[in-house]
């Protein structure tokens, strides 16, 4: 394993708005979304735990080993960086592995490219690829060390991701550093999917 102790954190919390019904548990290939992300990191991270919604919480504890939370109640319902908070909440470790459940085309070597980077410079707090110009909070690694900064951000209703990164030492990494760029795609609606 890693020199260092990281947890998979998958967020499938989201709202599903645009696709019409929960996107963690439809099913491509004959395989629910979300399977897609822990299987991309059950081989790479020391554990897995799931954030969700109350309507998903039964579906996915029934479907999965890993354990399966809604936000922590403080700021619940305020996105993805309530999400990260919930996971450093519960389970202690060095580095939290993000992954949503929305990018059924995710594969372990880009957690793998992630995590070398990681090794890589122990000092950043957050490590967040670019791709097609766009930041991917959601696919990115975030340290223990920047939990104060995450709680201060929903304490404040400061919920974008952007205003996290300005607020720690991170690591930006362009799409040259990785092999699969399909990888990063995600999908908001059933169209994305042709």
């Amino acid at each position: 394993m890693n020199s260092y102790h990281a947890v998979g954190v998958l967020l499938a919390g989201g709202a599903s708005r645009r696709f019409g019904e929960p996107k963690a548990l439809y099913k491509l290939n004959g395989k629910p979304f979300y399977q897609y992300s822990i299987e991309a990191l059950k081989n790479t991270v020391e554990d897995i735990i799931i954030i969700t919604q109350t309507q998903l919480i039964e579906p996915l504890r029934k479907q999965t080993p890993y354990e399966v939370l809604l936000d922590d109640e403080k700021y619940r319902g305020l996105g993805p960086l309530a999400g990260i908070y919930t996971a450093m909440k519960r389970v202690h470790s060095e580095w939290y592995i993000l992954l949503p459940c929305d990018t059924p085309f995710i594969k372990e070597d880009v957690i793998k490219q992630l995590l070398s980077f990681i090794e890589k410079y122990p000092n950043k707090d957050a490590v967040i690829p670019i791709i097609n110009g766009k930041n991917q909070p959601l696919i990115a690694g975030y340290h223990r060390r920047s939990l104060p900064t995450i709680e201060k951000h929903l304490s404040n209703n400061e919920l974008k991701m952007g205003m996290l990164f300005e607020a720690v030492n991170t690591l930006f990494l362009d799409e040259s550093q990785f092999d699969n760029l399909e990888a990063f795609h995600n999908i908001n609606t059933k169209a994305d999917m042709i």
